[in-house]
């Protein structure tokens, strides 16, 4: 049960839209600390279905553009060297598996090798595994062969393209 009319949450959308496309928040230039004041005044507390629903209409047309590279290295910086709780790696654990990836999305992560073979032969690969399963090669010693620790793997050098 709504405490509002249509007519009054409709107006509230449209101020909200208003409010947060003219908000000095979302600009790029805004360089005071008053947003810290923001998360504290919800604190414990969780929104209704319907305030969630609001700020979902709310948010609906709001164009949000890219991190820039500044913003991402730092990101970065900071997420480096968190350490993750047992609980938190056990969620994640879960989380991912019975995931599947197509064909086309493991050949895109994939890396591609550069192989030559003992007698000057030049190989391009996508699967270093599999490469050297069917070539009798023992894959630590290739990739070992790649990191540069050992000079080559039964006369095969590789170095990651």
């Amino acid at each position: 049960m709504s405490i509002y009319t249509p007519k009054e949450t409709d107006d509230i959308v449209i101020s909200l839209k208003e409010y947060f496309k003219n908000n000095p928040f979302n600009k790029k230039d805004h360089q005071s600390d008053d947003w810290i004041v923001i998360p504290s005044a919800m604190k414990g507390q969780t929104h209704s279905e319907e305030t969630k629903r609001k700020m979902s209409v709310s948010a609906k047309g709001l164009i949000r553009s890219p991190h820039s590279s500044e913003t991402k290295l730092k990101m970065s910086v900071t997420m480096k060297g968190r350490k993750l709780s047992e609980e938190h790696k056990l969620k994640m654990s879960i989380a991912a598996k019975g995931r599947t990836l197509s064909d086309e999305h493991k050949l895109k992560i994939s890396k591609t090798w550069t192989l030559i073979d003992p007698n000057g032969n030049q190989f391009t690969i996508k699967n270093l595994t599999k490469f050297c399963r069917e070539n009798n090669l023992q894959q630590a010693s290739m990739s070992r062969v790649a990191k540069g620790e050992q000079k080559s793997h039964k006369g095969w050098k590789v170095h990651q393209s």
